[in-house]
C-alpha cells in the first residue's frame, strides 16, 4: 500500500527544538537594580526596555552662526572679531544670505574650539 503525500512529508520534515540560552542579568540603566532572565545581549529590564522610560540627556548644540540682516546689493567684505579668541577675521557678505560664521578660521570646528578653551581655561 502506498503512503499518501501528507504521510511522506511528516516523516521527512523534522523540527529542531533548541533550548534558548538565558542568563540571569541585571539592568544596566543607572540606578536600577532589577534582575531578570534573558538572552546574554539584553541590557535592560522589562520596564526600561521601552525607550520612553529612559530619558536621554540632550546636549546643547552650540550656535556657530550669527544672523546679519543687511541691505547690501553687492558682495561686501566685513571684518568681525572671533567670539573665542577675539582675533579679527573677514567675512564676505552676499546679498540674500544672512547666516555667517561666528568664529575665525582657526576655531570653526568644534574640536578646535574645545581644545582652545581647555588650554585657556574657559568654558
Amino acid at each position: 500500500m502506498r503512503k499518501s503525500h501528507s504521510e511522506k512529508t511528516s516523516t521527512y520534515f523534522h523540527v529542531k527544538t533548541t533550548k534558548k540560552k538565558t542568563k540571569l542579568m541585571t539592568c544596566t540603566y543607572e540606578g536600577c537594580t532589577n534582575t531578570f532572565e534573558s538572552y546574554p545581549h539584553a541590557r535592560f529590564c522589562e520596564f526600561h526596555k521601552d525607550p520612553s522610560t529612559r530619558p536621554v540627556d540632550k546636549k546643547k548644540e552650540e550656535v556657530t552662526t550669527f544672523t546679519f540682516k543687511h541691505p547690501f546689493l553687492e558682495p561686501m567684505i566685513i571684518e568681525k572679531s572671533c567670539i573665542c579668541c577675539g582675533k579679527p577675521y573677514r567675512i564676505t557678505v552676499y546679498p540674500g544670505t544672512y547666516e555667517y560664521p561666528k568664529f575665525c578660521e582657526e576655531h570653526r570646528s568644534e574640536f578646535k574650539r574645545n581644545s582652545w578653551r581647555e588650554t585657556h581655561g574657559k568654558k
